[in-house]
Formats: C-alpha cells, sequence, structure tokens
C-alpha cells in the first residue's frame, strides 16, 4: 500500500512539474512577443518574472522529488527483499555510503540516510500488519523528516506556494495557478471520487506541515478505501501505467 501510495504522490509531482514547465515555456514565447511588437517593459517584465518563478518551482520540484526517491526507495526494496530483522540490524550503516550517493541536499540540512525513528516505526508496524500505521509513519518521515527540510523551510519555495495558493483561489491571473491535489489515477486532471484535495481558501499553506500532514493522511485513508473496494482493478491499471511512464 505505501508504494502505491508513493508512486501516486510522484506522479502527482510530476504533473506540476508539467505545469511548470507549460507556463515558463509560454511565459517566455509571451515576454518575446512583448518585446518585439508592444514595446512596454511593464508587461514583458510580468512575463520575464513569470518565467523565472516557473522555471524556480520546477527546479525545486525536481530536488524534493529525487531527495525523496533516493531516500525511501532503497528503503522498500531492502526491506522487501531482506525482511526486518536484517533491516533492523543496518538501519544504521546506510550512513557509510554517503560518499557513493549522488544525494543533492547540502549535508549540514539533510545527511543522507540518518535513521529516523519513524523508518523503522513504519516498517515495524508494515510487518506486523498496520499497514495504514504503517503508511502514515512512513509519511511522516517523508514529509517532515525530508521533504520539510529540503523544500518546504526554504523561503523561496514557500512564497512561490503562497502565491500558486492565492492565484488558484481568486483566479488571477488566469491559467497560472495548479490546483494542489492528490489524484489517484495515472492521469494528472481530476478523477471524480478519486481525488483529494487541499482546501481551495486563502490561509491554506501547504509549507505549513500539520496542515500538510492532514492533507496527506486524508489521501492516505482515500487510498486505503479503494484497495478494498470496486475501484480496486483501476487502481492497479493506473499503477500499471504509471510504472511504464507513460502516465502524464
Amino acid at each position: 500500500m505505501g508504494a502505491g501510495l508513493a508512486a501516486f504522490a510522484s506522479k502527482q509531482v510530476g504533473c506540476g512539474m508539467l505545469h511548470a514547465a507549460k507556463l515558463k515555456q509560454e511565459a517566455d514565447e509571451l515576454e518575446d512577443y512583448s518585446r518585439a511588437s508592444m514595446g512596454d517593459p511593464t508587461i514583458s517584465d510580468g512575463y520575464a518574472v513569470m518565467a523565472k518563478a516557473s522555471s524556480q518551482m520546477l527546479s525545486l520540484l525536481a530536488l524534493g522529488n529525487t531527495a525523496l526517491f533516493l531516500d525511501i526507495y532503497p528503503l522498500h526494496l531492502f526491506y522487501k527483499r531482506y525482511g526486518i530483522q536484517r533491516f533492523e540490524a543496518c538501519r544504521f550503516d546506510r550512513q557509510k555510503i554517503a560518499d557513493k550517493v549522488l544525494w543533492p541536499v547540502d549535508p549540514k540540512i539533510l545527511p543522507f540516510g540518518y535513521p529516523f525513528l519513524e523508518i523503522l516505526q513504519g516498517f515495524r508496524q508494515i510487518e506486523r500488519g498496520e499497514v495504514m500505521l504503517g503508511v502514515q509513519s512512513l509519511a511522516r518521515h517523508e514529509q517532515l523528516n525530508i521533504l520539510q527540510k529540503v523544500l518546504y523551510n526554504r523561503p523561496d519555495m514557500r512564497l512561490l506556494l503562497k502565491s500558486n495558493q492565492a492565484a488558484w483561489v481568486t483566479g488571477i491571473p488566469t491559467g497560472v495557478a495548479a490546483e494542489i491535489q492528490l489524484t489517484l489515477a495515472a492521469q494528472c486532471s481530476r478523477v471524480a471520487d478519486r481525488a483529494e484535495a487541499f482546501p481551495r481558501i486563502l490561509s491554506a499553506d501547504l509549507a505549513d506541515p500539520n496542515q500538510r500532514m492532514a492533507f496527506v493522511i486524508r489521501g492516505a485513508q482515500r487510498f486505503d478505501v479503494l484497495l478494498n473496494g470496486p475501484a480496486r482493478r483501476d487502481i492497479d491499471q493506473s499503477l500499471r501505467i504509471i510504472g511504464t511512464g507513460s502516465s502524464l
């Protein structure tokens, strides 16, 4: 369950990256056009700001996805291959190979392979059959130990998220904002009864760990319901499509 939910979450970040890349391209083209034909530097400068912000968001989302993948994916593989006892015995050893990993994060911010308690707690819960509790523990690790440090504590990321939230709520500028949601399907667009949305209010702040964790847990609970209901076949098919890299 945890790996499946992570696949959907990673896909959703990919959707955000596609949106940012599209915005950057459009803003670059509009900036070039306005400078060449309109002669209004205010308009041109506005498009330049939009292009820069989109480029920043694209880079930051890529950074977060890469760091999270390098941290959590090997843990799942190790547990699946060797079991909980060896996992417990070796959990401190990952730090010893930090110099062999292309870790994209300043180790002063987050050292590679740090054995956070939530990791062991999560896999122990999964081993005991407490899958939902295990998923929630690993989600806390991913969101609070990794992404909070890598992304959400950054002032530039906080500013970009606030700008996106304001544009999403107000619709100004038109077509700029990306809706913050987790769609439990292969596509980026919302699917009825298979999407969990972040609150569409100005006070909502994705960088706030409490608000974000509540959103993540709601997504995990919805995923659990879908896995144990008639939509299971659709979920499995979506994961196969995501696995081939043809979902976006």
